[in-house]
């Protein structure tokens, strides 16, 4: 009884959390969210180093050889400007403006020259373009070799942040080639058209062998042209490839960085910590949130927030039956407990009642006389 009495004192006098706290775990637990396994990470971290080596690193030592091709095929575009200037002088000369009504499509002469002086303009803004992206893949790809000989975290996340900041560069890149892809059809379009005009030209008598050069000139940049783009797509359809193997990379990552931190979740829960199990359930689904652990993650604050009203409801209802208990042992008298002293114990033999006292005084007498005969009979 005493025993029940201390305890129900005692969670008496324990008030329960506010409604809306956390259980709080034991401070004695050296076990924080922060504390993760890696066993998952460690198995990406491996697979991830093979996948750098055969799909990144490939295509960072290719970028050096087809900005190599690229600036070498610009090359051509000292021929583009004299061309332009040529048929600039060409279309503006009394002879041939003379002509301009009888060959047929002579306007054409005037669109080469408009097309060969934005290629110009374009190819030089590409030549910045493809400089740029020489220089970030050279420092990609140390990053990717470092990543490879040794995968961690920090040299991921390097690498990772190293493809961010390029991702300007090669956007760049893709667009310069583009745009140029984009007006080296026009350009092809308008020098195909001039070139029957030179061709019309080169019948004239006495005159024809000054547009001799002007034919050669055409036919050079066709093809260099022709070259030019192949190589920029080639170079266009790697940049974009990086961009999905990168993509893949972080996703396969992040799953097992989230998988790690979940099951590091779930310890806790198992171990009967609701506080650190919430918030690091809640960590998964802030710092992975597009990862199936995050979605799971979801699941279990949904679980734990019941099962933690419950406890709320629950200490809500025990404070209430502890606090009429409380009032029913206060209307209770006090017993106050005194010591027992120890005594000596004398032994007597008490008469019942008032004739066994007359009984007793009479065998007294008798006893008396009799003492006293016989001790006047020894007398005499």
């Amino acid at each position: 009884m005493f025993a029940a009495h201390t305890l129900l004192t005692a969670l008496l006098l324990t008030a329960p959390p506010p409604a809306g706290d956390l259980p709080k775990d034991s401070p004695a637990t050296p076990d924080t969210p922060q504390r993760l396994a890696s066993e998952h990470t460690d198995a990406a971290h491996s697979t991830l180093r093979m996948d750098v080596r055969a799909k990144l690193v490939p295509n960072l030592r290719s970028y050096e050889a087809l900005s190599k091709d690229v600036l070498d095929n610009l090359g051509f575009l000292t021929t583009v400007k004299s061309t332009a200037e040529y048929l600039d002088g060409i279309r503006n000369s009394v002879v041939t403006r003379s002509l301009e009504n009888t060959i047929p499509g002579f306007i054409w002469l005037t669109r080469a020259y408009d097309s060969l002086r934005k290629l110009a303009t374009r190819g030089e803004t590409v030549k910045l373009r493809i400089a740029a992206l020489k220089q970030m893949s050279s420092d990609l790809l140390k990053a990717a070799e470092r990543y490879t000989d040794t995968p961690t975290n920090a040299h991921f996340q390097t690498l990772m942040r190293g493809f961010d900041d390029a991702r300007v560069v090669f956007r760049d890149a893709r667009s310069a080639f583009d745009d140029l892809d984009e007006l080296g059809a026009a350009v092809d379009k308008a020098l195909a058209k001039a070139d029957k005009v030179v061709g019309a030209l080169r019948k004239l008598p006495w005159l024809g062998s000054q547009y001799d050069s002007l034919a050669d000139d055409i036919d050079s940049i066709t093809a260099k042209l022709t070259i030019l783009r192949q190589v920029m797509k080639i170079t266009r359809t790697a940049t974009e490839r990086d961009e999905k193997v990168l993509s893949r990379l972080r996703t396969t990552l992040d799953e097992a960085h989230a998988h790690d931190a979940y099951e590091q979740a779930a310890r806790f829960a198992t171990r009967a910590k609701p506080g650190s199990a919430m918030t690091a359930f809640r960590e998964v689904r802030h710092k992975w949130p597009d990862t199936q652990w995050a979605h799971l993650s979801d699941r279990k604050i949904v679980e734990l927030t019941a099962h933690i009203d419950q406890i709320q409801a629950d200490l809500t209802q025990a404070r209430h039956d502890l606090a009429v208990a409380r009032q029913a042992l206060s209307r209770k008298p006090n017993v106050v407990a005194q010591p027992v002293e120890q005594t000596r114990v004398v032994t007597t033999i008490a008469p019942a009642n008032p004739l066994m006292w007359g009984v007793a005084g009479a065998l007294g007498v008798l006893l008396l006389l009799g003492l006293a005969a016989a001790w006047l009979r020894r007398q005499t």
